[in-house]
C-alpha cells in the first residue's frame, strides 16, 4: 500500500520549525525551515522501514517534526524470475535495514546532537507481509521475502484445491487471502525448497520493522496490523494466528515459530548496550514495535477514528477510513477489492482502504514524455484549440525539424556542457533550487501546471484512463493499461495534460465511492443543495453561511499541486483538507500510538467528547451507503469539524464516543494533526460537468477490458 519511500534520493536531511516559535512558523513560507535553538522537550525517534529506503524522524512531545534523514538500502531490492515458470522473486537483505537506520542516526547526530540527547523512545513502522527467518541471536538466515514476491504460485493453487470452497473460504477464514503473495504458500515454498533454514529458524518475523526492532534489542513480535495482511490471522477475532491451517499444510512446529502478537502501543524491549554504543544513544531506551505503514499513515492523518476518510496522493495512492464492521461485512469489502486490515489503536475497529496502482506516477510519466511539448497549446479562454490542422503545413514543419536536427543537437550539447559547468561551480546552490522545484524538472512541472490551469474542466472532450501498470481497485486487473479517449483534430497539449490530471482524479472518486459509497454524504444540510448524477449528489455545494460541507483529508506529495487539488475538489464534489507535514504523516501517526505509554497524554477511561478544530472548513462526516451506515452505527461515532479562524497550521482534534480497547486515546492522538489549507469546489458548473464525465469514465473499463489481453498478446506475438 505504501510508497512513502518511493521517491527517496539517497541520503537527505530535512529540518522543520519547532513549536517554540509559533509566530515564526506561521509567517514563514512553506519551504523555509529556520534552525532554532535546541529543543527542550522530550523527543521520540520514529523510523519507517519503507520499500526503497528507511526514513528516521525526530518528533517532539508537542507533535512537531524537528528533523528527518533518509537512506536507501545498500543492495536495493533484488528481483529475479524463475525462467521455467515465470514466478517473480522479490527479496531484500534485512541487514540493509539496520545499516540504513544507523546511517540516518549518524546524519542526525551531525546536525541535531542535542535533540538526540533528549530522546525518550524509539517507535517503528514499515512494510508488511514479509517473510523473515531469524536465528536464536535474531540474525536473518537468508534474504527477506517481500510482500510482492509471487514465487509460491504452485503452493497457493494446491492450498486452494485442498480447502473446500477454495479461495472464497480462505478469504473468509483469514480476511486477506491473496494467493501466491500470501504468507502460507510462501511458508510452504520455504519448507519445500529450503528445509534446513526453516528448521534452523528460531522465529519467523512478518514485517521489516519487526526485524529492526529485534536487532535493536526488542523481542521478536508482530503487530496485529502487519499480521492481518499476511493471510495467517483469524478473521473472526483478529487476535490469533490460523494455527490449524498452518499445521494442516506445513507443521505445528512452523506455527509455533511465528512471532507472538503484540499491540502497536506496547514496548517490545529496550535498546541494547551494544546498539546504543554504536548509535550514540542512551542504552535502555524503550523500543516500540509500532505497526505497518498503512496504519501509521492512517493515524497520522487523524483518521484513526471511525468515519474519517482520507486519501494519500503519491506515486501510487489510496482512499482509507477506519470503521467498525462485522466479519461478513469485511469479507464483502474484500470482494469489492477493498483492502481491510486491523486497527493499531482500537481492537474494535478495522481500516478499509481502496488503492490505485498509479496516481502521481501518471503525472511523472507525462512529465518525461517528449511528445507533448511538440504539440500546440491552447490560447482561447473557453478551452477550445485555435490550432487548425493543416497537413501540408505539418509536413513543412517536419522538414524544418529534420533540417535543423544537427543544429539542435549541437545546441543541446552546448547546454549540457553549460549545465555541467554550473554544477561544478555551484552544486549546492543548484540542489537547493531543485529542492524548491526550480530545477529542470521543476520547470517542466511548472509548465504542465500552467497548461492545466489554462484549460477548462473536461479537457476539451479528452478523457485519460490512468491504468499505466494495471489497477487494484475498484477494478482488479493487471492487464489494464492507460489510454486517451476522445482525441480529435482540435485536441491540444493543454487538453491532454489536463486530461491526465482529471483522469487520476476520476480514479480517486472511484476509490472514494468504493470505501464510502457513492452517496456517502447524508448530513443535515442547510443552504443550497447541489445535485447531479454519478454520486455525491446530496453534497452541499453552493450553500451560504456556516452550513455543513462534506470533506476528505489529503496527504502525500501530490497535495503540493494547487491546480490538481482544485480538480480533486471539483471531481469529488467536496472540500479537500490538505494536512501539513504531509511527508511526515506516517512518523507522526506512529508516535501518536505510543504517546500515552510515554506519558505524553493522559489515559482515558471514560467516553470523551471534544470539538474538531481545523482551518477554514465546517463538516460532519456521516455514512449513507448500506456498508458505511452500518459501520457508523456500530461504531457509534460522530466526527464534527467546525470553522475556526486559526490560519495555516491550525491543530485538529476530534470528537468520538468510541474508546480504544488497547489503551490508545484517539482523541489525544489528534494533537499530531495539523491543517495546512482547505480547497473548496470551484463552481457548481465544474461539478456538474465532472459528474457527467465520471459517468462515462465508470463505463470505460467494461468496454475495454477484453481488448487489453488481446493487445498484449498481439504486441508480443
Amino acid at each position: 500500500m505504501s510508497d512513502s519511500s518511493s521517491s527517496l534520493d539517497g541520503a537527505s536531511i530535512e529540518k522543520t520549525i519547532r513549536p517554540a516559535d509559533t509566530a515564526t512558523a506561521s509567517s514563514a513560507p512553506s519551504d523555509s525551515f529556520p534552525i532554532l535553538p535546541p529543543c527542550k522537550v522530550d523527543i521520540v525517534i520514529a523510523a519507517d522501514v519503507g520499500t526503497t529506503g528507511l526514513k528516521t524522524t525526530l518528533v517532539s512531545r508537542d507533535g512537531v517534526v524537528l528533523a528527518a534523514a533518509t537512506h536507501r538500502y545498500a543492495h536495493g531490492t533484488i528481483t529475479s524470475t524463475n525462467g521455467s515458470k515465470g514466478d517473480v522473486y522479490v527479496e531484500q537483505q534485512p541487514e540493509d535495514w539496520v545499516s540504513a537506520f544507523s546511517a540516518c542516526i549518524a546524519d542526525l547526530s551531525s546536525t541535531h546532537a542535542s535533540e538526540l540527547g533528549r530522546v525518550v523512545g524509539i517507535v517503528l513502522s514499515g512494510q508488511m507481509q514479509d517473510l523473515i527467518l531469524v536465528d536464536e541471536q535474531g540474525l536473518a538466515l537468508r534474504p527477506a521475502v517481500l510482500y510482492s514476491d509471487a514465487r509460491a504460485r504452485a503452493q497457493a493453487e494446491h492450498i486452494e484445491s485442498v480447502v473446500v470452497g477454495g479461495a472464497k473460504v480462505l478469504k473468509k477464514q483469514t480476511g486477506n487471502w491473496k494467493g501466491p503473495v500470501s504468507l502460507l504458500p510462501k511458508l510452504m515454498w520455504m519448507s519445500e525448497h529450503e528445509p534446513e533454514k526453516m528448521n534452523t529458524a528460531k522465529y519467523i518475523l512478518l514485517s521489516a520493522h519487526g526485524y529492526l526492532a529485534v536487532r535493536l534489542g526488542g523481542r521478536p513480535v508482530c503487530d496485529h496490523v502487519s499480521a492481518s495482511t499476511t493471510g495467517l490471522l483469524r478473521a473472526d477475532n483478529g487476535l490469533e494466528y490460523c494455527s490449524q491451517l498452518i499445521e494442516q499444510f506445513i507443521s505445528a512446529d512452523i506455527a509455533s515459530k511465528l512471532a507472538p502478537l503484540l499491540s502497536a502501543t506496547k514496548s517490545s524491549g529496550v535498546l541494547s548496550a551494544h546498539q546504543a554504543s554504536k548509535l550514540g544513544l542512551s542504552a535502555g531506551l524503550p523500543i516500540y514495535h509500532g505497526c505497518g505503514d498503512l496504519a501509521a499513515t492512517t493515524m497520522g492523518a487523524g483518521a484513526g477514528m471511525a468515519g474519517v476518510p482520507y486519501m494519500y496522493v503519491g506515486t501510487s495512492g489510496w482512499v482509507a477510513m477506519s470503521e467498525q464492521t462485522s466479519a461478513d461485512a469485511r469479507q464483502q469489502r474484500q470482494k469489492n477489492n477493498v483492502f481491510v486490515v486491523s486497527h493499531p489503536g482500537d481492537a474494535k475497529l478495522h481500516i478499509a482502504a481502496a488503492s490505485c496502482m498509479t496516481a502521481g506516477g501518471n503525472i511523472e510519466w507525462l512529465q518525461k514524455l517528449n511528445l507533448l511539448p511538440s504539440l500546440p497549446s491552447n490560447s482561447s479562454d473557453d478551452g477550445s484549440s485555435t490550432y487548425a490542422v493543416d497537413v501540408a503545413d505539418q509536413r513543412q514543419k517536419v522538414k524544418k525539424r529534420e533540417k535543423g536536427k544537427q543544429e539542435n543537437q549541437w545546441r543541446e550539447e552546448k547546454e549540457e556542457n553549460q549545465r555541467k559547468e554550473c554544477m561544478k561551480q555551484g552544486q549546492d546552490e543548484k540542489k537547493e533550487k531543485e529542492g524548491k522545484g526550480e530545477g529542470e524538472d521543476g520547470d517542466r512541472f511548472a509548465a504542465m501546471e500552467a497548461d492545466v490551469a489554462s484549460s477548462e474542466p473536461g479537457a476539451g472532450g479528452c478523457l485519460f484512463l490512468p491504468w499505466l501498470a494495471g489497477e487494484r481497485s475498484p477494478i482488479s486487473d493487471p492487464n489494464a493499461r492507460a489510454c486517451f479517449l476522445g482525441i480529435s483534430p482540435t485536441t491540444s497539449r493543454t487538453h491532454m495534460t489536463r486530461a491526465v490530471y482529471e483522469g487520476v482524479a476520476f480514479s480517486y472518486r472511484a476509490l472514494r465511492d468504493q470505501v464510502l459509497g457513492p452517496d456517502w454524504w447524508c448530513g443535515t444540510i442547510r443552504g443550497n443543495v447541489g445535485g447531479g448524477s454519478g454520486g455525491g449528489g446530496s453534497s452541499s455545494i453552493n450553500c451560504d453561511g456556516d452550513c455543513f460541507r462534506p470533506c476528505i483529508r489529503a496527504i502525500g506529495g501530490g497535495t503540493k499541486s494547487k491546480v490538481w487539488m482544485q480538480i480533486m475538489a471539483d471531481v469529488l464534489a467536496c472540500d479537500i483538507i490538505i494536512l501539513a507535514d504531509t511527508e511526515h504523516v506516517g512518523a507522526l501517526g506512529a508516535v501518536s500510538l505510543v504517546a500515552e505509554s510515554l506519558g505524553w497524554t493522559k489515559p482515558k477511561t471514560t467516553k470523551s467528547k471534544s470539538k474538531i478544530e481545523s482551518s477554514a472548513t465546517t463538516t460532519i462526516i456521516a455514512a449513507s451507503s448500506a456498508t458505511t451506515a452500518a459501520a457508523a452505527a456500530a461504531a457509534t461515532t460522530t466526527t464534527t469539524t467546525r470553522s475556526r479562524d486559526s490560519g495555516s497550521g491550525g491543530i485538529a482534534s476530534a470528537m468520538t464516543t468510541s474508546h480504544s480497547q488497547s489503551g490508545v486515546d484517539l482523541l489525544s492522538s489528534s494533537k499530531f494533526v495539523r491543517v495546512e489549507r482547505t480547497v473548496k469546489p470551484s463552481s457548481g458548473h465544474a461539478i456538474a460537468r465532472y459528474n457527467a464525465i465520471y459517468a462515462v469514465y465508470s463505463d470505460t473499463y467494461a468496454a475495454l477490458a477484453p481488448l487489453f489481453p488481446r493487445l498484449a498478446a498481439a504486441a508480443n506475438s
